[in-house]
């Protein structure tokens, strides 16, 4: 008997070293131009409070170490069930404080309080998230009808 692998065992080994090697190799970004597809619906998690509330919008202190570390996504206001008010993206904090002192949103809220939550989410996502929370809510203010796919999300429970 051959010491030497047959020519079997040799297309057998080097199929194996190929499939390693290519294990190995570091994921390459996508052609020129092209970008990874975005996903169609992704799952979050609104923000409650810890009784599973809602925020009132006039009593959150956004001066809380909590909103001090950036924290970004997207977010819903709204003052009685059905009636969204205004839906948006950016640093929660410094957003949701311009709403709280916005004179048209107050006069939209016909006296009722202001309620709010928001979701982290990636930043090259909140655009399609965005659109899709406002084709499913329809605000009644500050709309911006973004030119992107919407990304569906888990309602909040309003």
């Amino acid at each position: 008997m051959s010491k030497h692998p047959t020519t079997s065992n040799r297309l057998g080994l080097m199929l194996k070293l190929a499939v390693e090697e290519k294990a190995r190799e570091p994921a390459k970004p996508p052609p020129f131009g092209l970008l990874p597809e975005l996903p169609l619906e992704i799952a979050v998690e609104w923000v409650q409070a810890r009784d599973s509330t809602w925020f009132n919008l006039d009593e959150l202190d956004f001066d809380h170490e909590y909103f001090r570390q950036e924290l970004t996504g997207v977010y819903i206001v709204w003052s009685a069930p059905g009636r969204c008010l205004r839906v948006g993206q950016g640093e929660i904090a410094v957003k949701l404080d311009g709403i709280r002192r916005d004179p048209q949103v107050r006069s939209l809220s016909l006296f009722s309080p202001l309620f709010a939550t928001w979701a982290r989410i990636p930043d090259g996502l909140c655009d399609g998230v965005e659109k899709y929370l406002e084709e499913r809510f329809k605000p009644a203010t500050g709309a911006r009808g973004l030119d992107v796919d919407a990304i569906k999300v888990n309602d909040p429970v309003l």
